[in-house]
């Protein structure tokens, strides 16, 4: 769950994509964030996830902002 001051870089609620797409999309996120901080020469990153209303699942990556995906199970 998100803290209540946590900074979300964006949401992305995935409600109309597939789950492959969707997940693609979290997946592409990710990698850049870990080549960023490869080059910068230090990163932290969190992966989490929980099921959502709705027959969702959100997925939070924190990486400095919290970037929160909802992804629409099958």
């Amino acid at each position: 769950m998100l803290e209540p001051n946590a900074t979300v870089a964006a949401t992305m609620d995935h409600q109309g994509a597939d789950l492959e797409t969707a997940m693609a999309t979290v997946v592409e996120r990710l990698t850049a964030i870990v080549r960023d901080g490869i080059i910068h020469g230090y990163f932290e990153v969190t992966i989490s996830g929980r099921a959502a209303s709705g027959g969702r699942t959100e997925v939070i990556i924190a990486a400095g902002k919290k970037h929160r995906f909802l992804l629409r199970n099958k």
